[in-house]
């Protein structure tokens, strides 16, 4: 008798629960459905104009689909965040598909549509492959599995080239796993499924959205992806262990949705102009991902290796340091389509071969904060005294002034990069930080020869998000003397004011050449707003002007 009555009370209490889990599933699919949505990760909304990254709890940011002007550069982003155009989800019958993932230089910043190597490799390649650019500019290989396993496997490719490597392996203010939200909590392949199951129910889906998901994703407002932006913390966004377990990830998500892999060894101008005589900070990075395409047998493409037999020199292949012109992208294109030929896929051959398994290696990381010095440099000839033996920064001029913010703003965090003007794209020539309205100073990279600036009104002290409005001073640039600047004045009232932080360091549109200062008169600079006078060109040294302001 007592059995039956514990059977009874056992069965009803399962009952019970059934009914109320059910309720609560019917109530949070009625009720929760805008939350629903974002815990699905839905598609970027379409905006057109100035770039845009916009903030995403998986990736941390996306690109918004639209036409746009990067730089001058036309940048189509489809509707699913890629660049290039819209893409059927299904893939239409006898075509094969080609996908490549990455950053900025895989992304092709900097250069047109139709001159980015996956768009020149499509039209190589003829109307039965169709090339899909899925790479982002700032993009780890964390952000990349997570754009697989949301969207971009959703495509169905035949081939996934991986070139994920200089997000990676940056030293930046944040690492990418502290911020994070993994897609999928359950990165093993056993518990997959079991997260696979879960996320039918949309109780499942709600609770981990705003338990797991939703706690981390404040943190994706603080990033950006330009190189310089921050403070320096000695880590690498994704340490080189975890850089190995993520492309392992990224090899079983490709064969688990029936396509084979490719990797992309990326160049940089170091690669033809030989500055790091013992070794650079990637090199351990590139050995990871030719260790892992060994464990597979997958090709691997030495493009440093291809633009240095090319005999074409840095300036003809890169923009800057890591990005590839549009000449540079086409001899990577290039390379890419022997290496399919060679291999025989576009005969329909599998493009792996025999693979070597075993265990990812421990690896070992010299740069990074406390770990083992890297090698002594050998002895060079004293002509060459002036290259950088090992990767770190040569500090230049410095630069002193003053920042006036607008009324109200008095007290507001400020973010201030100098901006290097000249070449064919703009970079990060140095920053600095302020508490508030006043005096400034910070060293410039030796080669800044002329600099704009760009000011951000950081009120939270976080660095540059979202929503912190930047201001563009100087955009015809300010030459920069051996002996450095004092007495620069930024003026933010005078500056043009973008409310969109685009995540990318773009001086604004030229203004007309500035007047010839009158006999007599302080020089006179030009900013977005008009002409003005100012002390903003005195060397360091020299004579201060009445009533100047300057840094102590």
């Amino acid at each position: 008798m007592a059995r039956t009555r514990l059977r009874r009370s056992v069965l009803y209490s399962l009952v019970m629960s059934c009914l109320v889990l059910g309720t609560t599933e019917l109530l949070v699919r009625a009720l929760a459905h805008e939350a629903l949505q974002q815990a699905a990760s839905p598609l970027p909304a379409t905006q057109e104009g100035a770039p845009n990254l916009m903030g995403n709890p998986y990736l941390l940011f996306e690109m918004a689909p639209g036409d746009r002007l990067e730089n001058g550069i036309h940048v189509t982003i489809g509707p699913m965040g890629l660049r290039g155009p819209e893409w059927s989800a299904e893939k239409p019958v006898g075509i094969r598909r080609v996908m490549a993932v990455g950053d900025s230089s895989v992304y092709g910043f900097g250069v047109e549509d139709d001159e980015v190597f996956t768009s020149r490799l499509g039209t190589a390649l003829g109307p039965s492959v169709q090339v899909i650019n899925a790479a982002v500019p700032g993009y780890s290989t964390y952000q990349t599995i997570n754009l697989l396993e949301i969207r971009a496997l959703a495509l169905a490719p035949d081939l996934l080239l991986i070139g994920s490597i200089w997000s990676d392996n940056n030293f930046d203010s944040f690492v990418d796993a502290d911020l994070l939200a993994a897609y999928s909590s359950f990165r093993n392949r056993r518990a997959r499924t079991v997260s696979d199951l879960l996320r039918h129910s949309a109780l499942f889906r709600l609770l981990d959205y705003k338990l797991r998901v939703l706690r981390q994703f404040p943190a994706e407002r603080r990033v950006g992806w330009m190189v310089g932006r921050g403070e320096k913390i000695g880590k690498r966004r994704v340490p080189i262990q975890e850089y190995a377990r993520n492309l392992e990830t990224m090899v079983e998500l490709a064969h688990e949705s029936g396509a084979e892999v490719a990797f992309m060894v990326l160049p940089n101008r170091e690669d033809l102009t030989r500055i790091y005589t013992s070794g650079a900070a990637w090199d351990p990075y590139r050995k990871v991902m030719r260790d892992a395409a060994a464990r597979h047998g997958a090709p691997v493409l030495d493009l440093p290796e291809v633009f240095e037999v090319s005999g074409q020199g840095a300036d003809v292949l890169f923009l800057d340091e890591m990005h590839p012109t549009a000449q540079g992208h086409a001899l990577w294109a290039g390379a890419v389509e022997a290496l399919l030929r060679e291999r025989g896929w576009t005969d329909g051959r599998p493009i792996e071969g025999e693979p070597a398994p075993g265990p990812i290696p421990a690896y070992e990381d010299i740069y990074v904060e406390g770990a083992h010095a890297p090698p002594d440099p050998p002895p060079q000839d004293p002509s060459l005294s002036a290259q950088a033996s090992t990767p770190v920064q040569v500090v230049g001029p410095r630069v002193e002034g003053v920042v006036l913010t607008p009324a109200g703003q008095e007290t507001t965090p400020l973010q201030i990069d100098a901006i290097a003007l000249g070449g064919t794209t703009a970079t990060i020539a140095g920053s600095a930080r302020a508490p508030a309205a006043g005096p400034f100073a910070m060293d410039l990279q030796a080669q800044a020869a002329r600099i704009g600036f760009q000011v951000y009104l950081d009120a939270a002290g976080d660095g540059p998000s979202a929503g912190d409005p930047r201001y563009d001073l100087f955009p015809e640039g300010l030459e920069v003397p051996a002996e450095g600047l004092r007495g620069v004045v930024l003026d933010l009232s005078q500056g043009q004011r973008i409310d969109t932080f685009s995540g990318s360091a773009t001086p604004p549109p030229a203004s007309p050449a500035a007047p010839q200062a009158p006999s007599g008169s302080g020089p006179i600079v030009t900013d977005q707003a008009g002409t003005r006078t100012s002390p903003a060109l005195l060397p360091a040294g020299s004579p201060g002007t009445p009533g100047e302001r300057t840094s102590p």
